[in-house]
């Protein structure tokens, strides 16, 4: 499926939902019928309400596209698809051919660079962090609603055990 300009989110650059369900779809069927594992990741921005409230929406759209920027730059292979996924600040990865560790690892590292980056706002340094919630087929389910439905009940147990940490879906 090639991306177009329908495709892309305006703001960051990234994949919109559309694709992304679209896109898993395919990847589950590929993993599917080559035997392969595939992991999603949910992120999504902590406290993000309270930066748009405080600062303004503009200095909000900006925290977005840092976060975007940074998807896009940690993304490892080329099949690899960062997506703004839902609401403001929701985004989703789909990584094919990916193992549960390495899906784990991989947000981990996304979470503690999304720590470190520095956003300046007038005069002070705004500093963020997020959420994930990782689930993969086959474990979690064979079907987009299954598994999104997985690595949103991880990332809400991230966000309801004091979020800025990776929490992986149990298995069934």
């Amino acid at each position: 499926m090639e991306p177009s300009l329908i495709t892309i989110d305006e703001l960051t650059g990234l994949y919109n939902r559309g694709y992304a369900n679209e896109a898993l779809e395919q990847n589950i069927s590929l993993a599917k019928q080559k035997g392969l594992s595939l992991a999603i990741i949910m992120i999504d921005i902590d406290r993000f309400k309270i930066i748009n409230s405080s600062c303004g929406h503009p200095f909000g759209d900006i925290v977005i596209q840092k976060v975007g920027e940074l998807l896009l730059k940690t993304t490892f292979k080329d099949d690899d698809l960062p997506c703004r996924y839902g609401g403001e600040e929701l985004f989703l990865v789909i990584l094919p051919n990916t193992s549960r560790d390495s899906a784990y690892e991989w947000a981990e590292e996304v979470r503690l660079a999304i720590k470190s980056l520095e956003i300046k706002y007038e005069q002070a340094i705004i500093t963020l962090t997020a959420s994930f919630g990782v689930a993969c087929f086959p474990e979690h389910g064979e079907t987009v609603n299954q598994i999104i439905q997985k690595a949103d009940e991880a990332l809400y147990k991230a966000k309801r055990d004091g979020r800025d940490q990776v929490c992986q879906c149990q298995l069934s």
